[in-house]
């Protein structure tokens, strides 16, 4: 039988590792809601009241030239 297709409950250490990484994603989800609604919010306000094209960052690995166009 094929190790990574066994059928059997996670192991203690594999349950801490995803409590670890659940609480770290739970970290990381929560500093981005506080960036979106903060500094991020505010600049895009900035970016309408001055009349400036707002910032597209294209997806990862998507070329630069294929990007969208700002407005």
């Amino acid at each position: 039988m094929d190790a990574g297709t066994a059928d059997s409950a996670p192991t203690e250490a594999e349950q801490r590792q995803l409590e670890k990484l659940k609480r770290q994603s739970g970290e990381l989800i929560g500093r981005w809601d506080q960036l979106q609604r903060g500094d991020l919010a505010t600049f895009q306000k900035m970016t309408i009241e001055g009349s400036l094209s707002t910032v597209v960052v294209p997806p990862a690995g998507r070329a630069t030239e294929d990007a969208i166009p700002a407005h």
